[in-house]
């Protein structure tokens, strides 16, 4: 095969993949606007560990953030799952409410992510399970009142377990995802462990179980505005891109910016014998992955041993 056919070839794989990608995310693509991720620096590419998110202050913060409101979620499901059986007569009917609206809640919570933010649902909802239990503690005893606030107040918890881990993934930098989603999962299994002792403390009073689960809802409804919003962000590649949130703004800390590299054709036409030349330019935008397939066809088309004047006229074509 002649270089001639391999650039011809080169122009049909891109074609058919501008026209796919353009399709599938509805979009009209600009090459002339694409952006590629340069390639990250060496103390980026390295593995990251446990260690250097409690040695970064904004993603020690909310480690510890994210941590109290798992625990919270834990407290606050369990807790009202086994106080269900005590709303009425029959401790078969306010189980069975409690555990048949998380199904109606979550598909209403998929929903409002569309419209809403993660972290003002998260909020919002925490606030109603609040007010809805304190009510409860207001009107005590059995009856239709009593299962109506238990089981709303599980309708909003439902919400809080779809949004808020979603928001947990999106805010955590790609090289310690796992390491973050799993740390904040490992402390907030202890609300699992404590919210079945909670029914002791009745000998106390006998609203007092209602009464730890409200204080810790509206906690953690406080500690969550200090999170920064996930919807519509770029997600994070790396610690120094973590977000720190309206909160620690106030205090000095910012986002730092990272390096994007812009290929035009222009670039393209400068003599080169082994790579593309590329223009670096500072950014905080975050590439979708349809503007990158058109480029990396190029580079490809460059391993195969094409000639620059070759590449330059394959990336105007599309220009």
């Amino acid at each position: 095969m002649t270089s001639k056919d391999e650039v011809n070839s080169a122009k049909i794989q891109l074609e058919r993949y501008i026209k796919d990608a353009c399709r599938y995310n509805n979009v009209k693509l600009d090459l002339s606007k694409c952006e590629l991720d340069s390639q990250q620096p060496d103390n980026q590419n390295k593995s990251r560990t446990l260690i250097d998110v409690l040695c970064n202050r904004v993603a020690l913060f909310h480690l510890s953030v994210q941590c109290y409101v798992m625990i919270s979620m834990n407290i606050s499901y369990w807790a009202m799952a086994l106080l269900s059986t005590t709303l009425s007569d029959d401790s078969f009917t306010g189980y069975f409410l409690s555990g048949f609206i998380e199904f109606p809640g979550g598909l209403l919570a998929v929903v409002l992510l569309l419209k809403f933010g993660r972290r003002t649902i998260t909020v919002w909802s925490f606030s109603m399970q609040f007010i809805l239990l304190f009510l409860a503690v207001l009107f005590p005893g059995t009856g239709i009142m009593q299962i109506s606030l238990a089981v709303i107040a599980k309708f909003f918890n439902s919400f809080i377990w779809v949004a808020q881990p979603l928001m947990l993934a999106e805010m955590s930098p790609t090289t310690v995802r796992n390491i973050f989603y799993g740390t904040v999962q490992f402390f907030g299994n202890t609300g699992a462990f404590l919210a079945p002792y909670l029914p002791l403390l009745k000998s106390v009073s006998p609203q007092a179980p209602q009464v730890i689960v409200a204080i810790v809802s509206l906690s953690a409804a406080i500690i969550l505005l200090t999170a920064p919003e996930t919807k519509d962000r770029p997600m994070p590649e790396d610690l120094n891109d973590f977000d720190p949130g309206c909160f620690l703004q106030m205090f000095g800390y910012r986002k730092q910016t990272k390096e994007n590299v812009f290929l035009t054709a222009k670039d393209a036409e400068r003599p080169s014998n082994s790579s593309l030349e590329f223009k670096i330019r500072p950014a905080y935008v975050c590439t979708p992955a349809y503007k990158v397939i058109a480029t990396n066809t190029l580079l490809r088309s460059n391993a195969m041993g094409l000639a620059t004047s070759e590449r330059s006229s394959l990336l105007a074509i599309y220009q």
